[in-house]
């Protein structure tokens, strides 16, 4: 009944609990698959994104990880792009999605794909540097955009949202655009491709 309801409901909430039952209550092939085939194939991001995180939180392996990657660059929707990011910061923080995440984050054409991917590596370094690139400093869209500087005072609110002590916030600022491979007060430059 699960699987049929993944599929076929016509609610993408429904759809979207069902995907998370079967990877929650069975998580074996047919639910793998079927979680595979609803993160590319499901008509709504809701749907598309409950599959992506079922995938990663039950099957955090190599075919998960490319799915994920193809995801965060080929979904139509930025939100099930920002969440296929997220899950690669979190399940797979290393060199390849660090690279991953620096190139989004400079080279996306969106600045909404730019300022979620700055985010997910913000995430391999802190939670300042998770919610800092967001505009409501709560880690989740809207983002602002890694090309351009972020404010004095918007660095002091997610300071203090995470409880970093005023005179540790510039210590934190150059960890963190260390970690990014850009000064955040700054904004990142495209890199000039000849």
């Amino acid at each position: 009944l699960l699987a049929l309801r993944a599929v076929q409901d016509d609610n993408y909430v429904t759809r979207g609990a069902a995907l998370q039952a079967l990877a929650e209550k069975w998580p074996d092939q047919n639910t793998r698959d079927l979680l595979a085939l609803r993160a590319v194939q499901d008509d709504n991001e809701y749907t598309r994104r409950a599959a992506l995180q079922a995938l990663a939180e039950k099957w955090p392996d190599q075919s998960t990880r490319d799915l994920l990657a193809l995801r965060a660059v080929q979904d139509d929707n930025e939100y099930t792009r920002s969440a296929a990011l997220q899950a690669l910061a979190e399940k797979w923080p290393d060199q390849t999605t660090r690279d991953l995440l620096a190139l989004r984050a400079v080279e996306a054409l969106d600045s909404s794909d730019r300022g979620a991917a700055c985010s997910a590596l913000g995430t391999m370094h802190s939670e300042f540097g998770r919610i800092l690139p967001t505009r409501f400093l709560d880690g989740f869209g809207p983002y602002l955009d890694p090309l351009k500087p972020i404010p004095r005072q918007h660095v002091e609110k997610a300071a203090a949202r995470v409880g970093i002590r005023p005179e540790e916030i510039d210590a934190q600022v150059a960890a963190l655009s260390a970690h990014l491979g850009w000064d955040v007060t700054v904004g990142a430059k495209r890199k000039v491709v000849s």
